[in-house]
C-alpha cells in the first residue's frame, strides 16, 4: 500500500498536460481552460494573471493518465504566493 505522497508522485509521472482554472463562485469555473505542456508554463501564466488582478481565484492542475487507469486523474499543483 502506498502512502499519499508515493501515490501522487507515481501519478505525476504520467502528466498529459497542465491547466489553469478560475473559480467565479457557486460552482462556476472557467469553461475554456488554457492548457500548457509544462508545469513552468502553467505557473508562469498563473503568476501573470495574479499579478494583473490579485483578487482572481486561480488553481493550476496536472491532468494525468497513468497506464492502469481508464480516466484522467487531476492533481492540484502548488503555486507561488503572489
Amino acid at each position: 500500500m502506498q502512502n499519499w505522497e508515493e501515490y501522487e508522485a507515481s501519478v505525476l509521472e504520467h502528466v498529459q498536460y497542465y491547466t489553469l482554472t478560475e473559480f467565479f463562485g457557486r460552482a462556476k469555473y472557467t469553461k475554456d481552460k488554457p492548457t500548457f505542456k509544462t508545469k513552468q508554463q502553467a505557473i508562469d501564466a498563473f503568476v501573470k494573471a495574479k499579478t494583473e488582478d490579485p483578487t482572481r481565484r486561480l488553481l493550476v492542475y496536472a491532468i494525468c493518465r497513468p497506464p492502469d487507469r481508464a480516466v484522467d486523474i487531476t492533481i492540484h499543483v502548488e503555486t507561488p504566493f503572489v
